[in-house]
């Protein structure tokens, strides 16, 4: 896990580290605000797509194959970003690193394979956390390697590019092969003594509990992108704070989602179930959003309000992971949580883009839009509290 949780905190820095960059971008290739932000989304929406391969594909030939060609990729995709000295290579370089971007799903995976159904919400917790720090400090490395007199682009790059490769051989030296064939009856005996085909291994109802985990996945994201972007103009817009005000929040958004990670949720899922956890956090964070929007005008109470809220959002966030990894078939895990991650993709690059929208009508509207989507994830939470215990009737084997 130690490693699993380096090498996702290393490969992860590099996806933010541009964001400092953009504004230097526009400036020196004669750059549009929608052609940068078109450059920050196409390697997530590119990512929405492969993702499921990745998973899939480490389903089939191990997990550790997957991981270290996905960061080696990385690597490469991250240095030809360096070396672009054109806005249309900065594309083609996105679009590389986004065709690479397979080793996250595949790490949720990898921590599920090593983790039984005791530790499994804590190990992904960790994972979750590692992916909290690098996105929270990818910006500050980036603003600290990049040269904005006169702007330079490549140093933070090439710091990315040598962060994955780092990571390809840790991985590559340190990691085990977590993804085993599991041993499973394909034909029974009748009366007559005939071979016949086994059922299933999976009930029918974890079918319905699939579905409703890839909608949470694509909300999850969803609402965690629309608050940290509607958070910025609340604070600016509202309170009238300046830029180092406002990332001093942004530092404790970051806190307060990692505290949730990797302290609360393992405690948590082995108090109560993943199924009940998912239910609390997601009900601390209506009461979050809700004191927000309450008391949004007050700095201090609207702070507090958006800050119990992220926790709550870190902690069913996180145990989603954990319960899609027990509720997908064993020779699909990956590609299950390949595929939640393409949707948790989706809410992050359309949540945005809806919250400028809702902006125009009001500060607060985004926030309240996020308040109605996470009252339906608590909904969504006792449904799949009451499938996963049919599962359990079904077959008392099922974890």
């Amino acid at each position: 896990m130690l490693v699993i949780c380096f090498t996702v905190f290393a490969a992860t820095v590099p996806v933010s580290i541009i964001l400092p960059m953009l504004p230097y971008i526009g400036q020196e290739y004669g750059a549009g605000p929608f052609e940068v932000s078109l450059l920050f989304a196409v390697m997530p929406a590119i990512t929405i797509f492969v993702a499921p391969f990745w998973g899939r594909l480490s389903d089939r030939i191990g997990r550790k194959r997957v991981y270290v060609t996905t960061l080696a990729a990385s690597s490469v995709a991250f240095a030809m970003f360096g070396f672009a000295d054109s806005l249309n290579g900065m594309f083609l370089a996105r679009f590389l690193q986004g065709l690479a971007n397979g080793s996250v799903a595949v790490s949720y995976a990898m921590a599920a394979d090593s983790s039984n159904s005791g530790t499994r919400a804590r190990d992904i917790g960790f994972v979750s956390g590692a992916m909290a720090m690098g996105f929270f400090l990818g910006p500050v490395l980036g603003g600290f390697f990049m040269s904005s007199e006169p702007f330079n682009h490549s140093p933070p790059a090439y710091f990315a590019s040598g962060l994955c490769a780092l990571s390809t051989v840790i991985a590559f030296i340190n990691l085990k092969e977590t993804r085993h064939p599991h041993g499973r009856v394909t034909h029974v005996e009748d009366a007559t003594g005939s071979a016949t085909p086994a059922p299933a291994p999976e009930p029918l109802v974890s079918r319905a509990t699939l579905i409703l985990l890839i909608l949470l996945f694509l909300i999850a994201g969803f609402t965690s992108a629309t608050t940290q972007f509607a958070y910025t103009f609340w604070a600016q817009g509202a309170l009238h704070w300046a830029p180092s005000d406002v990332s001093f929040g942004m530092g404790a958004i970051g806190a307060a989602y990692l505290i949730a990670t990797v302290g609360l949720v393992g405690p948590l899922s082995k108090r109560f179930g993943d199924e009940r956890t998912l239910i609390i956090g997601a009900t601390v964070d209506v009461i979050g959003m809700a004191l927000f929007l309450i008391a949004h005008s007050d700095a201090l109470s609207g702070i507090g309000g958006i800050l119990v809220s992220i926790t709550g959002g870190g902690m069913w966030n996180t145990v989603l992971s954990s319960i899609i990894s027990k509720t997908s078939p064993p020779h699909q895990t990956g590609m299950m949580l390949g595929l939640s991650n393409g949707a948790n993709m989706v809410g992050r690059v359309i949540g945005p883009l809806t919250g400028g929208l809702l902006l125009a009508t009001g500060l607060t509207v985004p926030f309240a839009a996020n308040l109605t989507l996470t009252v339906v994830v608590v909904i969504a939470g006792l449904r799949i509290a009451t499938l996963a215990r049919l599962a359990r009737a079904w077959d008392p084997r099922a974890s």
